[in-house]
């Protein structure tokens, strides 16, 4: 039986990390195989390229950039195939849809965004941890080329809540979670979600 795919997606300090690891030990608890994987990948080559991008050592356009994003994701295409082939819950920390959200805010073509992704592994589901940019601004202490200009991350969170609803088509099933509230209360509502799908 195929395994599940589920990404975490929201802007910077919404707690994806914190709680990708939360629903990963509580996955493990109740028996199940779980793998976790981050992106960008910042260990691997294109993901250091993406590293130096975003604290601006060097510059590129935006669409080369999102070439950059996909071709990070996809030099993790066997790895993912792989691990829900066996049966695994794979939980990721950013996707697909944070190059849609991030570079269509920065005026790349939506189309475009999705035809280079196209070639990678589909999700099955996404979180999306939902924050008032103000209160990501506010969190966050060292801050890239994206999370500099609360006028470009409010664009960000309006692309993401656009997928979620339905009015950008995507093909997971997505569940908005309110990432203002404690760790506790969204890692339980995260759960109440995830329960369902994995019964499936």
């Amino acid at each position: 039986m195929r395994g599940k795919f589920i990404v975490f997606e929201g802007v910077d300090a919404s707690g994806k990390a914190t709680q990708q690891r939360l629903l990963a030990e509580r996955l493990k608890k109740e028996g199940y195989d779980v793998e976790i994987i981050d992106f960008p990948d910042y260990n691997a080559p294109i993901g250091k390229a993406i590293k130096e991008f975003l604290f601006e050592r060097y510059d590129i356009d935006r669409e080369t950039a999102s070439l950059l994003y996909a071709a990070d994701r996809r030099q993790h295409y066997k790895q993912i195939t792989n691990w829900l082939k066996e049966g695994k819950i794979v939980l990721s920390d950013r996707y697909i849809y944070s190059n849609i959200a991030f570079q269509h805010a920065a005026g790349v073509s939506l189309k475009w965004l999705f035809e280079i992704d196209s070639v990678n592994v589909q999700a099955d589901y996404v979180l999306l941890l939902d924050l008032d940019p103000k209160i990501s601004y506010m969190r966050k202490k060292r801050r890239d080329r994206n999370e500099r200009d609360l006028k470009y991350l409010t664009k960000v969170r309006k692309i993401y809540l656009d997928m979620c609803d339905g009015v950008i088509p995507t093909d997971p099933t997505w569940v908005k979670i309110d990432a203002s509230k404690s760790i506790e209360e969204v890692h339980n509502q995260i759960w109440e979600e995830v329960s369902k799908w994995i019964r499936k």
